[in-house]
């Protein structure tokens, strides 16, 4: 995870942060297998379709989206730590730069 710092004037930072397209992969995975759990897929018991059928029924941006949600939760404690971050209050994903490689943008209040 390469992580990069830029203070800002109004007493904020922002984070630019690279991950591994391996983790985010792993992050669709269990995203779709949330999917899986709460959709219903025909011929499938909730939970156990194979990650392709749940491609295909529920589509490649519902499973994205919800991987970015995974993995921001999993990662932004990481990166405070790497960063050497005290942040004054809870930050915000400000935008998503690119998906391959997954680039973010965090803002953190100091």
């Amino acid at each position: 995870m390469n992580i990069e710092k830029n203070i800002r004037d109004d007493h904020q930072v922002e984070l630019t942060v690279e991950v591994e397209t391996e983790r985010m992969e792993a992050a669709k995975r269990r995203a779709a297998r949330k999917l899986a759990e709460r959709g219903k897929i025909p011929g499938f018991r909730p939970g156990k379709a194979p990650y392709e059928m749940i491609k295909r029924h529920f589509g490649e941006e519902a499973i994205a989206e919800q991987a970015i949600d995974l993995l921001v939760d999993e990662i932004y404690p990481e990166v405070l730590k790497q960063a050497e971050i005290e942040p004054g209050a809870a930050g915000a994903l400000e935008k998503i730069e690119s998906m391959d490689p997954p680039k973010f943008i965090f803002r953190v209040p100091l």
